[in-house]
């Protein structure tokens, strides 16, 4: 067993167990660690009541988003996140997709992984099928904006 930092200034046991899960109640923002095999962590995007949240993208729908959207030259894609598919690098913005609805959940979950990979900021460029949470700083894109269909 050993604490370590999982962000938000909060830090987690973790277990070194083979086929043992423990779920740390400290993890932050909408977040839960999981220890899945020894040594093995990772981290699942959950909502505040700790179940995993639906509409998780696969890397090659994110690469698609970004390929479609931006120029290479612009982006720090980052590898390792559930929905935080890129930094913009000019504008130091999270890139963030969802294939679903963008709830409460993902944008709790959006800015753990945000703090996670050190942006500066908790701005996001949202992309997603639908949105059920808005706010200043998430401005959302929907699929169907940059994939019309015929």
């Amino acid at each position: 067993m050993s604490a370590e930092p999982i962000g938000g200034g909060k830090w987690g046991l973790v277990y070194p167990i083979e086929s043992h899960i423990t779920v740390h109640d400290g993890a932050p923002d909408g977040m839960r660690q999981h220890s899945l095999q020894s040594g093995m962590t990772t981290r699942k995007a959950c909502n505040v009541s700790g179940t995993e949240l639906p509409g998780i993208p696969t890397a090659s729908l994110k690469a698609r988003v970004l390929d479609t959207v931006y120029e290479e030259k612009y982006l720090r894609v980052l590898d390792g996140f559930q929905l935080l598919a890129a930094e913009h690098l000019k504008t130091n913005v999270g890139i963030i997709v969802v294939n679903g609805d963008f709830g409460r959940g993902h944008y709790q979950a959006a800015i753990a992984e945000a703090e996670r990979a050190g942006l500066k900021t908790q701005r996001f460029y949202v992309y997603a099928e639908s949105a059920t949470y808005s706010g200043r700083d998430v401005c959302v894109t929907l699929f169907a904006d940059i994939w019309p269909t015929a």
